[in-house]
């Protein structure tokens, strides 16, 4: 059987009640040539049944339960190990595409774009009765950006601009790392600046996803438990490099004033020296204008996805 342009991969857990409108909006894809592959986690509720009613009905559906809990960064991992596709589309079971030509677009946002590692959409925020709650995204309109300056921006904002795995596309060859388990809250997030530290980002503001809020959702299970904590301190650490690819005084600013307020001035000493050097002594003034100009950036960002 030859391998399938797309992977969509869902990594499944105590979502029974969205399922089917999780499956039924990638079956609904313009783009046929796609593998869904389903791995539940031993959930303890009706998701293994509903999940085997599909994979009946298509063949396309490869479906498995695990044989112990993994928990979450191990069974996406997993998840990625099944996959045989070029493209991998990662879908929460309980996210869902939002157009029938959303893989579509993804594959074709890193087909003309051969140096994008990650191809990102805007996203719907939706609860637990599918209603819009609001709209987020990276940018304003369809561009491509450099890996850095996108890890910088994400930098600049403390917080996961980019998306959460519903939203992006990726080639599998530029995954075989995996997600690292060391991150639970940013393990994502993690993983986005990984693949942009080997190439650029191509983003869409098309909605070509929903991502849903509720109590049960795992990110909220970690917020409470603070598992974002120190997470952020460790990711920009741990890719701090990449601000000396920089030249524009806007991303070097944004590296220069989270590295301070997270305190990393003795872990990224020679970063921050580097970074300062090439602000020069209007450095404070940078500082001042950023963090001034932050309120109204976010306002413009959420204005030009309304639009």
């Amino acid at each position: 059987m030859s391998a399938p342009s797309v992977s969509v991969l869902i990594p499944s857990y105590n979502g029974a009640r969205y399922l089917p409108e999780t499956i039924d909006s990638v079956l609904d894809q313009k783009l046929q040539d796609f593998e869904l592959v389903v791995l539940d986690d031993r959930s303890a509720d009706d998701s293994a049944e509903v999940i085997a009613d599909y994979a009946r009905r298509d063949e396309r559906i490869r479906f498995r339960v695990n044989e112990r809990n993994l928990g979450l960064v191990d069974n996406w991992n997993a998840c990625l190990e099944a996959a045989r596709g070029r493209y991998v589309k990662f879908l929460h079971s309980d996210d869902k595409l939002t157009r029938p030509t959303a893989l579509g677009t993804w594959v074709e946002l890193l087909e003309q774009n051969p140096s994008a590692t990650l191809a990102v959409s805007a996203r719907e925020i939706i609860d637990e009765r599918s209603r819009r709650i609001r709209i987020k995204g990276f940018a304003g309109q369809r561009q491509l950006l450099p890996g850095p300056t996108a890890i910088a921006r994400t930098v600049g904002t403390g917080s996961n601009l980019i998306g959460e795995p519903s939203c992006v596309l990726f080639r599998r060859a530029d995954a075989e790392r995996g997600f690292d388990a060391r991150y639970r809250q940013l393990v994502d997030l993690e993983m986005w600046f990984h693949l942009l530290r080997r190439g650029d980002l191509a983003y869409t503001s098309e909605c070509l996803c929903a991502f849903r809020r509720h109590e049960r959702q795992q990110s909220n299970v970690n917020r409470e438990s603070g598992a974002h904590a120190g997470e952020l301190e460790s990711l920009v650490r741990d890719y701090a490099d990449t601000a000396l690819e920089l030249n524009d005084a806007g991303s070097l600013t944004a590296w220069s004033y989270r590295l301070r307020r997270l305190r990393l001035q003795k872990e990224a000493g020679s970063v921050l020296k580097e970074v300062d050097g090439r602000l020069g002594v209007a450095r404070p003034w940078h500082h001042f204008v950023y963090a001034l100009g932050r309120p109204l950036s976010n306002l413009r960002r959420r204005m030009r996805l309304h639009r």
